[in-house]
């Protein structure tokens, strides 16, 4: 799920598809809406097969599957043209982190940090997800990383989403967004030896 993967994108756009036919062969509406954050039972019954007669005893799993594929696949080309390569999965799949404040009056490019493409799913270790009312924009995904070594807690690395400051302005309010975005990580030590050494020095991103 790289930001330079098109079958991403096609997974994506294709499993939209089959989340929502999963949920109406067997809910009520209203239940749907409710059930709409949730994608481990379509998921499941994707990877593992969907019972005989989930889609009714006249449709087998295979024809909804390809009937989902050939819409997302259509609706790909209408949204971002019929060549495949602009269908990369980073120019679909983007973080843009948003305070509270944010699209209050006046506050246009205060709180909001600008899109980054940004690898992941929420089906892979690099949990960068999105809601199935919303596609693609992710909303969720790893806040805090954290990396300790116990057997040498100096080498402890970390990174947050945004940056250390919550004053918009600051040159630590957004400083962390795209070493995040790379899964690179900044020095955490514990030692004071160690400390100051990091305090006086460069502060360098590990990879």
């Amino acid at each position: 799920m790289t930001t330079d993967s098109v079958a991403a994108t096609v997974f994506e756009a294709f499993f939209e598809r089959w989340h929502r036919q999963v949920l109406a062969a067997r809910f009520p509406e209203d239940a749907r809406a409710f059930l709409g954050t949730g994608s481990g039972l379509a998921l499941r019954l994707l990877s593992e097969g969907a019972p005989a007669d989930w889609f009714g005893a006249a449709t087998d799993r295979s024809t909804v599957a390809e009937a989902a594929a050939a819409e997302a696949l259509a609706d790909l080309e209408d949204r971002f043209g019929a060549d495949p390569a602009g269908w990369r999965g980073g120019l679909v799949h983007a973080v843009s982190f948003r305070h509270p404040l944010d699209g209050r009056p006046g506050t246009d490019g205060i709180f909001a940090t600008a899109p980054r493409e940004t690898p992941g799913t929420g089906y892979v270790l690099n949990a960068n997800g999105f809601s199935h009312h919303a596609p693609f924009a992710v909303t969720s995904g790893p806040e805090y990383r954290l990396v300790v070594d116990l057997g040498d807690l100096d080498a402890t690395t970390t990174i947050l989403t945004t940056g250390l400051s919550g004053l918009p302005g600051s040159p630590h309010y957004a400083d962390m967004v795209d070493p995040w975005v790379r899964v690179a990580y900044l020095p955490l030590p514990h030692s004071p030896a160690a400390v100051e050494a990091v305090k006086t020095g460069d502060t360098h991103l590990s990879p």
